[in-house]
């Protein structure tokens, strides 16, 4: 039963990831065409990685320390990913070189204080303390960060869909590759 539940739980994994990529689509003008594309795009990457892996597993095991290094590396490379993302989104913004730090930091606070906000939550797990009530107040302040900082800027629909799906796909990869570094032993 673990072992299916486990298998659900890979495959939700993956279709959120898939989503979230597609999202991207979102940025462009024509989303109903760039959408499907991009998701028709991280669906034959993934896949093709997928059978790749497949192909070659087969021919040598790794040891399980070699594949928590990997697993390692590419945790950090998405942190990285996410970090940079609102960079690469706005690109079109065209800001200036001080702006885009200025993101870069800001992400990589924000992930800083969600990291922050989750370990109190789990903290206070085992009886019921009321400083999980003060990491989910930090998450949902956290939540509308990306919506209020958008405002000041452009009150539009669309930059604030692109600030919040920027901020979903920061969620995703930094959730994900956090999960990769911090991760004890290879299953």
């Amino acid at each position: 039963m673990k072992r299916i539940l486990n298998k659900i739980v890979s495959v939700l994994k993956w279709v959120v990831l898939l989503a979230a990529f597609s999202a991207l689509g979102f940025s462009n003008e024509n989303w109903q065409i760039a959408v499907p594309l991009f998701a028709l795009f991280f669906i034959v990457v993934f896949g093709l990685v997928y059978l790749y892996v497949k192909k070659h597993s087969r021919r040598a095991e790794m040891k399980p320390e070699t594949r928590l290094l990997i697993s390692r590396i590419i945790g950090v490379v998405l942190v990285l990913v996410a970090v940079l993302t609102p960079v690469w989104i706005l690109e079109s913004a065209q800001f200036s070189l001080l702006i885009n730090i200025l993101l870069v930091l800001l992400t990589a606070l924000i992930i800083f204080i969600a990291i922050l906000a989750i370990s109190l939550i789990n903290s206070g797990k085992e009886n019921k303390s009321p400083i999980q009530i003060v990491g989910y107040l930090i998450l949902i302040v956290l939540a509308t960060l990306p919506g209020f900082l958008m405002v000041q800027y452009d009150r539009s629909y669309n930059a604030l869909g692109i600030a919040y799906y920027a901020a979903l796909i920061i969620a995703v990869l930094a959730w994900w590759g956090l999960s990769l570094v911090t991760r004890k032993k290879e299953e």
